[in-house]
């Protein structure tokens, strides 16, 4: 996806009319994808979210904190589209000994393994941008919503390159 068509997007979602008030106040749920882990979003006003994905990666945790647009998508009542930006933090294991993990590096055993400061938790550290563009259904009959995204970054500092392999659906508890 071009980073135009997504900025027009967002433009949309921000004039067009609000047919519906906020879908819920809060939801938490699991996200699905090759990048799987745990969502929850939290409504700051009738159209503003601040979403948390949390996804483990390469013995670490990937940590995206984004703020959202969500809008009523034509006349189906419960649809929504939503757009947004934020940071995100990854931090990973270097490969040598992790406490979360009993493993034994090139035939040694991990206890007697140290990376070349001496600490066992000498780790990697990257700072990026994520972008999020999805839609989103919250079912009537139950307190759930089902949600289709696409959640492409960039990652600036400790590891520069982009995330665009990032499409997930999330399924989410919402009150």
């Amino acid at each position: 996806m071009n980073l135009k068509y997504f900025f027009l997007l967002v433009g949309c979602l921000s004039f067009s009319p609000a047919t519906d008030a906020q879908p819920y106040e809060i939801g938490a749920g699991l996200r699905l994808s090759e990048w799987y882990g745990v969502s929850g979003k939290y409504f700051l006003s009738s159209e503003k979210a601040v979403a948390l994905v949390v996804s483990p990666v390469s013995r670490g945790a990937h940590i995206s904190a984004l703020l959202e647009i969500e809008k009523p998508l034509g006349s189906t009542r419960g649809l929504f589209g939503y757009a947004g930006i934020g940071p995100h933090l990854a931090l990973w294991s270097d490969g040598r000994y992790n406490p979360w993990w009993d493993d034994d590096w090139d035939g040694r055993d991990a206890r007697d393994y140290y990376n070349s400061s001496g600490s066992r938790l000498n780790g990697r550290l990257a700072v990026g941008m994520d972008m999020i563009i999805g839609i989103e259904y919250v079912l009537k009959e139950f307190p759930l919503s089902l949600a289709l995204d696409w959640k492409p970054g960039v990652i600036l500092w400790g590891n520069p390159g982009l995330i665009l392999n990032d499409v997930a659906f999330t399924l989410s508890f919402v009150q």
